[in-house]
């Protein structure tokens, strides 16, 4: 946002990760909704121009989902990640969110398509996942397995590995896999902040955040959700309240006590974070500072907070996605949130 006007001037190398992202949120969007978009061509057009140059094993993974979603069979794209799947050395150069991304696809791929194959490597994913990419004690898991950043992971990570603890559920009927998907989530809402806000950066080994910002608002609203609202269906004590809550930090129930969503043009702000350059290697050096017990997860007061008033693609679709097929939580499907600033003891 520019003096009020939305201004698009994104330019990123990711762009086609998130044109993935926002294609797997319109196929849920109801048909009336999409005017005369076509998602299907949409779906065709980036097969065409995009998957040649697709090399990472996660948005491979995601455009499978979304293919299998769709109801498509795409034989080369299949065939690369069965082969993926059953070479455990190139698994183990991948980071959490690309392996749980090839997981939901294998997982959609082998439901909807009746894929033995697809079904067989997605056991492979996810043993690899919970042998090696989790710590067993604390059930949080790890970003990678390099030694440097191993034990640091984002809410997005864990975000996208709850999900795929529960799609691999679904699936399999697996009592191992749903009982960790439980057990996983309960350690996790405990993490939620007293605003409903969720913490950006966490040590798997000690269970400790150790950085709250920045606090992104397409967690609280559309991320979360891709595991809460499983957690709901599931009947896990606490998920329904931590929908309500981290939705209510996005309509001023947040630290600076602001509204981080506009509905005339829609768009979500996308976060709140420390005044100074957002730059990921000012963030990791704060992470590995919060080593030391006196800064690890320490708050900044609000003076030194400021609103990211960018709005990117991935950030709506995953909101469609989450939301589009819901009849509960009508007050924020519906946007008729009451502004929670006056009643969270914002200062």
């Amino acid at each position: 946002m520019e003096d009020g006007t939305p201004v698009n001037d994104f330019d990123s190398s990711i762009s086609r990760r998130y044109t993935i992202n926002v294609l797997a949120g319109l196929q849920r969007a109801p048909r009336a909704t999409l005017g005369p978009l076509n998602v299907a061509t949409e779906i065709d057009r980036f097969l065409d121009q995009h998957l040649d140059v697709l090399d990472n094993i996660g948005d491979r993974g995601l455009l499978l989902f979304v293919l299998a979603n769709d109801a498509r069979e795409h034989d080369s794209l299949r065939h690369t990640l069965l082969t993926a799947a059953a070479t455990p050395e190139a698994l183990r150069r991948a980071d959490l969110q690309e392996l749980c991304w090839l997981l939901i696809g294998l997982v959609r791929q082998a439901e909807l398509q009746s894929d033995d194959e697809a079904a067989k490597a997605a056991t492979a994913v996810f043993t690899l996942i919970e042998r090696e990419y989790m710590n067993r004690d604390t059930l949080l898991p790890y970003h990678s397995l390099s030694r440097v950043r191993r034990r640091f992971v984002s809410f997005g990570g864990i975000t996208y590995f709850l999900m795929a603890l529960s799609e691999y559920t679904r699936l399999t009927g697996d009592a191992y896999a749903e009982t960790l998907f439980r057990e996983a989530t309960r350690v996790i809402l405990e993490f939620q902040g007293a605003r409903g806000e969720w913490a950006w950066f966490y040590d798997a080994d000690r269970a400790q955040i150790i950085d709250w910002y920045a606090i992104y608002t397409v967690h609280q609203a559309a991320m979360a959700p891709l595991f809460l609202l499983p957690a709901v269906d599931a009947n896990i004590a606490g998920a329904s309240e931590a929908i309500k809550r981290g939705y209510q930090w996005i309509f001023g129930g947040n630290e600076l006590g602001t509204t981080m969503i506009r509905t005339d043009p829609f768009l979500t702000f996308r976060s709140i974070h420390r005044r100074g350059p957002l730059t990921r290697g000012r963030r990791y050096a704060r992470g590995v500072a919060s080593l030391i017990p006196t800064v690890a997860g320490r708050r900044a007061p609000c003076r030194l907070l400021t609103v990211n008033p960018e709005c990117r693609s991935y950030e709506i679709g995953w909101l469609i996605y989450s939301w589009a097929d819901r009849s509960d939580f009508s007050e924020f499907r519906n946007l008729e949130v009451a502004d929670a600033s006056s009643t969270t003891g914002v200062t």
